[in-house]
């Protein structure tokens, strides 16, 4: 077995581990979502729609894996779309702006750092319907299309996680707008795949992606539990290790729990991501 196989049938091995480990399970969120459960600890169980940090989420492993969870996504567009509530004025001025700097009208400028090479690559499904997460098969295989892509266009990959409508990669990119060329062809080859599958040709199913580049070590460690700690953000799960599609589980092996809890500690999130990706989407 060669290097990329290998590779490939190891990160098939986790994806599995991982989903035996939460099949039929019931977790609470708690403020580490790190360490399991005090040993014997039983969860009373309650409405498995909430989100709230002190509710109880119920994980049932079924086929499909996030239908049987329950979680109802947002259905206004107006809600998640800073744009539709602007006035004409509003979005003149913008525009303007946005000439005057030469950035694209209507997406995201790639803008490459004089300072570093890691950046948070993240991208989400128009209006953040939750194409990806159609099914159980459809999040594992572009996960592992991800994971694959970035192992080609990234030095290292520290983070990553794939969620039923977006997704955040914390990696370091190797050449940033030859990335997201390959990136869009990605989108482009998964969007006519799933339109196919769901019968729906013509449906954008993507947004255009987007990068940040760290400032700082500060950033970089505070980015790093953003991106694993994304799934417990949208209320998915209570603990990294419960969500498959993610490399949570390698990165607890690979520093240690404690560790992992230091720099959890260390580096709190605060109000990362509240303006581009709340919990509620």
């Amino acid at each position: 077995m060669n290097e990329r196989s290998k590779s490939k049938q190891q990160f098939i091995e986790g994806r599995a581990s991982v989903r035996r480990c939460i099949g039929g399970q019931a977790v609470a969120i708690s403020s580490d979502p790190i360490n399991e459960s005090p040993k014997g600890y039983t969860p009373a169980l309650v409405n498995s729609h909430s989100r709230s940090s002190d509710r109880i989420l119920v994980i049932e492993l079924t086929s499909p894996y996030l239908h049987s969870i329950g979680i109802p996504m947002p259905k206004d567009p107006n809600a998640m779309y800073r744009w539709r509530q602007w006035t004409p004025e509003q979005r003149s001025k913008i525009l303007t702006e946005r000439r005057q700097r030469n950035h694209p009208a209507h997406s995201p400028a790639h803008i490459q750092s004089d300072h570093t090479s890691i950046y948070l690559i993240t991208a989400a499904c128009f209006e953040h319907a939750p194409i990806i997460g159609r099914s159980d098969k459809r999040l594992a295989d572009f996960s592992l299309q991800l994971y694959e892509f970035m192992q080609t266009h990234s030095r290292t990959l520290f983070a990553w996680v794939v969620l039923p409508n977006h997704y955040h990669v914390l990696c370091d990119v190797v050449e940033l707008h030859f990335m997201f060329e390959q990136l869009g062809k990605l989108h482009g080859r998964t969007s006519f795949q799933w339109n196919g599958e769901d019968g729906m040709r013509g449906r954008q199913t993507w947004c255009k992606a987007a990068e940040t580049a760290m400032k700082s070590e500060g950033h970089f460690y505070a980015s790093r539990n953003y991106v694993l700690n994304n799934p417990v953000h949208h209320g998915y799960c209570a603990k990294w290790t419960d969500w498959p599609f993610s490399n949570a589980t390698e990165y607890l092996e690979s520093v240690g729990r404690e560790q992992a809890f230091r720099f959890w500690q260390s580096y709190p999130l605060h109000d990362y991501g509240k303006d581009w990706d709340p919990a509620t989407l």
